[in-house]
């Protein structure tokens, strides 16, 4: 399943003011997004349910600290939160397609992010809690190739219906633009095992206020658990890269000039990119009704590079440059039916 958000923190300050994103984890860059959190799809397989209709109520908490040039040239870490809570409803209504198994997906994410003030740094800290878009998957299929591999293709579109504030309408939750995400899942699930590797990719359109346009990013959520009785345990990875840098507009470019006038000028912006990968641990529990999960990751890494380095911008507002996030997010999954279809009686004996 692909699965929105997280938070990523976007900001410069003075007349530029600070701007926090719905995704952290992701470079810290004016206008870049990233729509959905790493290691969301943890535990899922492309393996299809019973049909039915299904609730999924997820909670995580993602604790981090800023990194990367336009960090550290400050001497301060800033460091912040962002919890969120999503609910999804996912159909599966037993019909076939292309010889695989077809279902639908919605998600509805609520999130908060708090970073903290820096006087030293000259960051003065940010909070905000809002709606972010809503994320309709329409067509997910879903493969049996045998011998317990699987297969699932699908896509997916985030809505900017989210709590958008700000004059460039990135100073909430919401993204003032559509973000297509397809999807390509292999796994193999037999015998208890469930070795996935879930790779998704973020295409953004143009920002509806700025013209800015946020780069692609690719993803890949990595699991490998066993299942003992009711219980399911295992190591998970994930690493997310943004494959192509933002794409400023003339415009944009013209209002950051307008915006923050800095000795020689700002001659055009141009945004990095970033890099991550986290290793965590696993563990779920079968109620029968009801799955319980949760995990917890941490960052290895985390890179942002490409940057505005050494420009009259960053030597005003270092956190213009190349700035990312790196932490902790400890996570929870609880998935349960709301229908499923009566069984068919058995025929009766002559």
């Amino acid at each position: 399943m692909a699965r929105p958000s997280t938070c990523i923190l976007s900001f410069a300050v003075g007349a530029v003011s600070v701007w926090v994103w719905s995704h952290p984890a992701a470079a810290i860059e004016l206008g870049q997004s990233l729509q959905t959190k790493p290691g969301v799809a943890f535990g899922v397989s492309a393996a299809p349910l019973p049909p039915g209709l299904y609730m999924i109520d997820d909670v995580f908490n993602y604790e981090f600290k800023l990194i990367g040039p336009g960090s550290v040239t400050t001497g301060n870490v800033p460091r912040g939160f962002a919890p969120e809570a999503t609910g999804y409803f996912l159909w599966y209504p037993g019909w076939s397609f292309l010889g695989a198994t077809y279902s639908a997906l919605a998600a509805f994410p609520f999130l908060a992010v708090s970073v903290e003030n820096v006087p030293a740094a000259g960051f003065p800290g940010v909070s905000f809690s809002g709606v972010h878009n809503t994320f309709i998957a329409p067509l997910r299929l879903q493969w049996n190739l045998g011998n317990g591999f699987f297969a699932q293709a699908g896509v997916g579109i985030y809505v900017p219906d989210g709590t958008i504030g700000g004059p460039l309408g990135d100073s909430n939750a919401g993204a003032p633009y559509y973000t297509v995400q397809p999807d390509l899942v292999l796994s193999y699930v037999t015998h208890g095992w469930n070795l996935t590797a879930y790779t998704y990719y973020e295409y953004n359109t143009k920002n509806q206020r700025s013209a800015y346009t946020s780069g692609d990013i690719f993803h890949a959520d990595l699991t490998a658990t066993k299942q003992f009785g009711k219980w399911t345990v295992g190591p998970v990875a994930y690493y997310v890269w943004q494959i192509t840098s933002d794409r400023p507009s003339a415009g944009f470019d013209a209002w950051l000039r307008a915006a923050v006038p800095v000795p020689g000028g700002i001659h055009g912006f141009n945004a990095g990119r970033f890099d991550a990968f986290a290793l965590g641990g696993l563990a779920g529990y079968n109620f029968g009704s009801a799955a319980l999960t949760v995990f917890a990751t941490n960052d290895v890494f985390a890179r942002a590079y490409g940057g505005n380095s050494g420009t009259p911008l960053t030597t005003v507002i270092p956190f213009t440059n190349e700035t990312t996030s790196k932490g902790w997010t400890y996570f929870a999954r609880l998935i349960y039916p709301l229908w499923n279809p009566e069984p068919e009686p058995a025929p009766k004996r002559r």
